[in-house]
């Protein structure tokens, strides 16, 4: 039985970078504008939330509603959960951060 080798560095590399060609492409003006916001420093807190949930659909995450204002994004084997802002429909950023963290977490950087 012959012996299953890695695949090279290079197709991991293609297939990563593919990947992440697809998420970009996904994303329309708004959505781009809106992660830029995320990771810009110091932390945006006038970004409204509608706009961070639908950042996360568009990169491919799936939502979970929970009870009341609670909402989970997943991706993949990565989960995050959150509460939606009420009653301002601006995050706080302590939200922004962790919607950065998860960003980063799933490989999503602008």
């Amino acid at each position: 039985m012959p012996s299953r080798e890695a695949p090279p560095i290079r197709h991991i590399f293609w297939a990563v970078a593919i990947a992440y060609c697809a998420i970009i492409t996904a994303m329309n003006s708004r959505h781009r504008k809106t992660l830029e916001a995320v990771f810009r420093l110091p932390t945006a807190t006038a970004l409204e939330w509608t706009r961070v949930e639908a950042l996360l659909i568009a990169v491919g995450c799936a939502v979970i509603e929970g009870r009341g204002s609670r909402v989970r994004f997943s991706y993949g084997s990565h989960v995050a959960s959150f509460h939606r802002p009420h009653p301002a429909k601006e995050a706080k950023a302590y939200q922004i951060e962790d919607v950065r963290a998860f960003l980063t977490l799933i490989g999503v950087k602008p």
